[in-house]
C-alpha cells in the first residue's frame, strides 16, 4: 500500500553520525580518494580509507605494531578512531573496519582496530589582572578563561596526533581580556582506568610523557573493606624509589604497602592484581609531567579536563 510519511514517528534522534562534508573537507579528502584508488598502502590511504566509509569517525591513526609494550607485531597495522559522538565503537562495528580494510591490504598485512587511550590535563591558573584597565569582575574574567580553555580543547586538542603546548595555552588566555597582565598556569595529567569490580586486574597507566617523581596520586577506591589510594610519596615513610603504594586513607595509622613499579622518563607505571570495589567511575591515576608541554603517541588523545579540572583564581596588580 501506500506509504503516509505524515503518520511516521521519530521514536529517537539519529546519532553517532556526522554533518553533510564542507567544502574544505571536500577539497582536502577528494584528491586522497582518488590518489588511494581501492587500495590501502600507506598510512594517508588507511584513513582516507576508514573516513570516507564509516561516517562516525571523526579522527583516526594508523601505526604499525607496536603497542602497550617494547615488543613488535610485525604484519599488523592498528587503527584508532575517535566518533563524533564520543563514544567507542562497538566490538561489531570494529570487526566491519577490520573486514572492510582487510580487504584493501597487501598480502601478508592484517588490521587491528583499538580503543583511543585518552590522557587528560588538569589546570591551575593564578591570572594576573589589571583591573584598571577593564570593566571585567574577577569571576567574569574566570569565565571568560573557562570559555577560552573550552574553545582552545576543541581547536587545538581532542584529536590524534596533537600536543598541549602550554606557551599557546598562556597567550590564549592573556588574550581573554584586556586586563589580563599573564598568567602561572601549572598542569597536571591523569587516565581513568574500569577494572571490572571484584576481579583481580593488573593495570598498566603509559602517561607517555616523563612524569616528577613523588608526584603521582590515585582517586580513592575500596579493598578489603578499607579506602585506599595509589601514590609514590607518604610522608615520614621509607619509601623504594620507582615504587608505588597502596596507602590506607586512615589518619589513625601508616599503612602501606607496595604495589607497583614506576618508570618515571618513560611515564609508564605498572600496579599489580587487586580486587576493587566502590569506584564510582573509575580510578583516576594522576602525575605531574615533568615538561609543561604534554605529547601524545599512537591511539593517544590530549584532553583538558573543563569539567572538574580547572582551577583559575585572579590577583590584582
Amino acid at each position: 500500500g501506500i506509504v503516509n510519511f505524515s503518520d511516521i514517528i521519530v521514536v529517537s534522534s539519529s546519532s553517532s553520525g556526522a554533518n553533510s562534508e564542507d567544502i574544505e573537507s571536500i577539497r582536502f579528502n577528494a584528491p586522497r580518494h582518488f590518489q588511494r584508488q581501492g587500495r590501502c598502502v600507506t598510512t594517508s590511504d588507511y584513513i582516507s580509507a576508514i573516513l570516507q566509509n564509516f561516517p562516525e569517525v571523526q579522527h583516526v591513526n594508523v601505526f604499525p605494531g607496536e603497542i602497550g609494550n617494547n615488543s613488535v607485531e610485525y604484519g599488523t597495522v592498528y587503527i584508532s578512531p575517535s566518533t563524533y559522538s564520543g563514544t567507542v565503537l562497538t566490538l561489531s562495528r570494529k570487526a566491519d573496519i577490520e573486514t572492510f580494510l582487510n580487504g584493501l591490504n597487501p598480502i601478508g598485512i592484517k588490521v587491528k582496530v583499538i580503543d583511543p587511550d585518552y590522557l587528560y590535563i588538569v589546570l591551575n591558573s593564578l591570572i594576573h589582572v589589571d583591573f584598571n584597565k577593564t570593566t571585567s569582575s574577577p569571576s567574569f574574567i574566570v569565565s571568560k578563561a573557562i570559555a577560552t580553555t573550552k574553545n582552545f580543547n576543541i581547536k587545538y586538542l581532542q584529536n590524534m596526533n596533537t600536543a598541549f603546548r602550554m606557551s599557546k595555552f598562556e597567550q590564549a588566555i592573556n588574550d581573554s581580556d584586556v586586563g589580563i597582565l599573564s598568567n602561572e598556569t601549572t598542569s597536571k595529567i591523569y587516565k581513568v582506568f574500569n577494572p571490572d569490580l571484584d576481579k583481580p586486574i593488573t593495570l598498566r597507566c603509559d602517561f607517555s610523557n616523563s612524569i616528577k617523581s613523588s608526584s603521582v596520586t590515585s582517586s580513592t577506591f575500596i579493598f578489603g573493606g578499607k579506602t585506599y589510594t595509589f601514590t609514590d610519596y607518604i610522608k615520614n615513610a621509607n619509601l623504594t624509589a620507582g615504587s608505588i603504594y597502596l596507602y590506607e586513607q586512615n589518619p589513625n595509622v601508616l599503612n602501606y604497602t607496595k604495589i607497583g613499579t614506576i618508570d618515571y622518563t618513560h611515564g609508564i607505571i605498572n600496579i599489580n592484581q587487586l580486587s576493587y570495589h566502590d569506584i564510582g567511575g573509575g580510578i583516576k591515576i594522576y602525575a605531574e609531567p615533568l615538561s609543561q608541554d604534554i605529547y601524545c603517541y599512537k591511539n593517544t588523545i590530549i584532553e583538558i579536563d573543563t569539567v572538574s579540572g580547572l582551577n583559575f583564581t585572579t590577583i590584582s596588580e
